[in-house]
């Protein structure tokens, strides 16, 4: 099992994973470009949202950019 973290420090290691993450679907897609990417890809992004738009400190935490404007699932 992992360490234990609190709720503040959960959300900051989350929104890293979920960049780092999105970040391959970026480059998956590259070479490619598939249902299964893209479907990846808007699952993230709508995590990533949901933590942008409920907590409080999320822009100060590193999540102060357009997540769709960088990752677009359209």
């Amino acid at each position: 099992m992992g360490e234990i973290m609190d709720a503040e420090r959960t959300l900051s290691v989350l929104i890293d994973r979920i960049t780092d993450m999105l970040e391959e679907t970026v480059e998956a897609g590259q070479s490619l470009p598939d249902d299964y990417h893209m479907g990846m890809r808007a699952a993230l992004v709508a995590c990533l949202e949901i933590v942008q738009d409920c907590w409080e400190k999320a822009k100060t935490r590193g999540l102060d950019w357009d997540i769709e404007e960088n990752f677009p699932v359209r």
